[in-house]
Parts: structure tokens; C-alpha cells; sequence
């Protein structure tokens, strides 16, 4: 089957336009960072960088750390769902979404801290064994690509949040190499 491609010519500059299709079609967004490939055979391929994985490796390390200092559980979410985590009843958080008031806390790049189970989290924290939890994005570039929490049946203490902030913070800073 022959395949036929949309022809571009290179700039000034070496750069190439990737038609619009296509970013609508693979959802690519202007900042959205991309994986360049040179194959043996002369062929170049483009492919969308997974910063997910990315958030998900670099988050999962500094939350192990988290863990250890606060003594308290440390889950791990991208933009969509929670990814890992450190001292989690793991049945019970990962895999489940991000929602409602967390995700427009990613969203306006904001830090939470509850005093009372927060419904709209989307993860039954009563069921987990937890009361209360405190969330710091991970901001790359002006953009949340997730964010790191702590859960606990005691309040979140204002050092505790700092300290989380903190960690997120150098997260963010690992993945502006990406």
C-alpha cells in the first residue's frame, strides 16, 4: 500500500511546520515538547514525548524522600489519574482520576490543604485509611503536568505543605530538561 504525506519545505532556520491536521488529530499543543528520531535507514520520526512517564519517574523518586521526612503517604497524579505513590493504600488511590476541585487546583496552579474530606477529589479517602490530604502541582513551563499529595489522618501541618511545595517544585525544575 503506497502512503502519501502532506509535503513541507524546511526554513531558513531548519524548521518545518507540522500541519495542523495533524496536531489536531495527535492533540499536539504549542510548548507540547516532541522526540526526534534519526534512523538508519535516513528516515526522521517525530513522536510526542510522554511527560506523563516522565512526571510519573521524576515524581515517584522525590516522593519516596517526601515520605521518609513527613511520615506521611505521598501519591503521585499526572494531568489525568494518580500514577504512584509511597506509603499509599495503593488499591485505593492509584488509577483513580483526578477531579473536580484538584484538577482546577493543577489547572490555576494552586496548592491545597484540607482540614475535611474533600469529595470531589474522586478517591474515597475514609476508605483509604485517610482524613485529610494536601496537593502541590507540578509546574513545567507555566503548565501543571500533575501534581504531588500527601495524605494523612492528622491535619497537614504549614511545614508540611512547604515541604511539598517544595518537592514539586524540584520535580518541575528535573523536567524543564525535557
Amino acid at each position: 500500500m503506497e502512503t502519501k504525506g502532506i509535503v513541507r519545505r524546511l526554513d531558513d532556520l531548519g524548521r518545518i511546520v507540522i500541519p495542523k491536521e495533524y496536531r489536531r488529530m495527535f492533540k499536539i499543543e504549542l510548548g507540547d515538547p516532541l522526540e526526534i528520531f534519526a534512523m538508519d535507514n535516513g528516515d526522521i520520526i517525530l513522536h510526542r514525548f510522554d511527560m506523563a512517564a516522565m512526571v510519573k519517574s521524576e515524581a515517584t523518586l522525590a516522593a519516596e524522600a517526601l515520605e521518609r521526612e513527613t511520615g506521611k503517604a505521598v501519591g503521585v497524579a499526572d494531568r489525568e489519574r494518580f500514577v504512584a505513590g509511597v506509603g499509599l493504600y495503593k488499591n485505593d488511590v492509584i488509577g483513580k482520576t483526578v477531579e473536580g476541585g484538584v484538577r482546577r487546583a493543577m489547572e490555576e496552579n494552586r496548592t491545597l490543604n484540607t482540614t475535611t474530606v474533600n469529595d470531589a477529589m474522586n478517591v474515597d479517602l475514609r476508605c483509604a485509611g485517610y482524613t485529610y490530604f494536601a496537593l502541590a502541582p507540578i509546574i513545567n513551563n507555566g503548565q501543571a503536568y500533575g501534581c504531588m499529595t500527601l495524605f494523612s489522618n492528622d491535619p497537614v501541618t504549614d511545614e508540611e505543605v512547604r515541604l511539598l511545595k517544595m518537592t514539586a517544585e524540584l520535580v518541575a525544575i528535573n523536567l524543564q530538561r525535557y
